[in-house]
Parts: C-alpha cells; structure tokens; sequence
C-alpha cells in the first residue's frame, strides 16, 4: 500500500510539473510582446518589463525586429529595450548594433532615443558613434541635442579619468 501510495504521488507531482511547463510556454512569445511595444499605454509598459526579464532569450529576436522598417511603431522602444538588457546580459552584439543605429538609422526618433538614453549612462566606448551621429545628423535642431549629448558625455569621461588620476595618485 505505501509503495502504491510512493507512486501516485509521484505521478501526481510529474502531472502538475508538465502541467507547469506547459502553462509556461503558453506565454506571449518575445514577438507578441515586440507588437505590444508598439500599442502604448499600459499594455506597452508591460511588454517591456517582460522584455527585460526575458533577457538573453529576447535579444536575437529584437536585434531583428530593430532591423526591420516594418517593425516602424516600435522601433524607439525596441532600441530603449535593448539598452536595458545591455546592462543586463553579455551579448556582443548590442553595442555594435546600436552604435550603427544611433548613427545610420533612417529614423529620426530612433537616432535620437538611442542618443539620449546612452547619452545617461555615459558609457565611454559609445564615444566615437556619438561624433560621428553628430557628422551625420542633417537636422539642426536633432544636431544640438546629439551635441549636447556629446558634451555631457565627454565631461563625465573626463570626471571618470580625473577620479582615476585621483586614486592613482593615492596608491602607495
């Protein structure tokens, strides 16, 4: 009898695993949510969120979509998403593709969301597609906020080098 018992419990534990993975995978697939991205609200802030916990799942499927004209509603989200798990996930395709982005990208609110969100974090390696963003950029008034952008980055580099200068000259 407890053997009996050992068993359906078992197989009562395995049913409501695979009934789990099942419910699981039944999710909105990372493509579902890049459409979602495009709708706005709520719904838009929740496919994000859901975006970034994908993480690395997530990022061959939105190096993709920020590639493709037809993906044109969502296209500033995908690349502010994609920021986001830059900070998150060690995949070596990102910065390239933003980088290329933030400088050739037909679009103008793609160029400037990738501006404007790298221009916060400062990252130093994104300082050479900055001046070049700023050659390329025709539109006067989109030229000054990638300067700007270009300003604050490179006085905070030169904050980070100081500090480094700094703690240089306190080793022994």
């Amino acid at each position: 009898p407890r053997a009996r018992d050992w068993r359906n419990q078992t197989m009562n534990h395995l049913y409501f695993s695979c009934l789990l993975v099942a419910a699981a995978s039944c999710g909105p697939s990372i493509e579902d949510q890049i459409e979602r991205l495009s709708s706005g609200g709520e719904d838009a802030v929740m496919a994000r969120q859901e975006l970034l916990i994908a993480k690395g799942d997530a990022v061959p499927v939105l190096l993709a979509a920020l590639d493709d004209p037809g993906q044109a509603a969502a296209r500033a989200e995908l690349a502010e998403v994609l920021i986001g798990l830059m900070l998150r996930v060690d995949d070596e395709r990102i910065a390239p593709s933003l980088k290329r982005h933030l400088v050739e990208d037909p679009d103008a609110k793609v160029r400037a969301r990738i501006a404007r969100e790298i221009g916060i974090l400062k990252r130093p390696d994104f300082a050479e597609a900055f001046m070049a963003a700023v050659d390329a950029e025709t539109d006067g008034k989109r030229r000054g906020i990638v300067m700007d952008n270009v300003a604050e980055f490179l006085d905070r580099i030169k904050a980070i080098r100081a500090g480094e200068a700094q703690d240089a000259g306190a080793l022994p």
